[in-house]
């Protein structure tokens, strides 16, 4: 076990993968479980239960979807639904779609956003767009056609 400053602490197996995470302050616990290139996260939250679960499914090194699920134990309900999709140009990291329901009292909601990413001429990550919608239709936004910078240097 390794702790850390921000009231974390990590365990690792004997191949140095990730398979606890412990939040020190909240009493929470993070059981990390792997098959092949599957990763599969189950949280624990005090005495109350199963509080989330997450799954991460890879190819070839290469993220491929993500899954995360907040459930209320307490209320007995699930409370936010993730789903990430990731797609790739060759080795490069071209799209990502996320979309995110969340489960209100009396509403829920239901949000897609699209990431575009664009890679400089040494492969790294330059530049994003992000395009929200609303079912299958664009929803306007104040950042239409912005471009965000990537301010630090990596290669996905």
């Amino acid at each position: 076990m390794s702790e850390s400053n921000s009231g974390y602490r990590y365990g690792f197996n004997n191949e140095g993968k990730l398979i606890l995470v412990d939040q020190i302050n909240l009493n929470s616990h993070e059981f990390i479980f792997y098959n092949n290139e599957s990763e599969i996260g189950i949280t624990f939250f005090g005495n109350d239960g199963i509080q989330s679960l997450s799954e991460c499914k890879s190819c070839n090194h290469q993220i491929q979807s993500y899954v995360f699920c907040l459930y209320h134990p307490v209320e007995n309900h699930i409370i936010e639904y993730v789903k990430e999709d990731y797609a790739y140009s060759e080795t490069k990291l071209c799209k990502t779609n996320v979309y995110r329901f969340v489960n209100e009292r009396d509403d829920f909601l239901l949000r897609r956003k699209e990431y575009a990413f664009e890679h400089d001429s040494d492969g790294y990550l330059s530049h994003y767009t992000v395009t929200e919608y609303d079912g299958n239709s664009i929803k306007p936004s104040i950042w239409d056609g912005h471009e965000f910078d990537i301010k630090i240097k990596r290669k996905v």
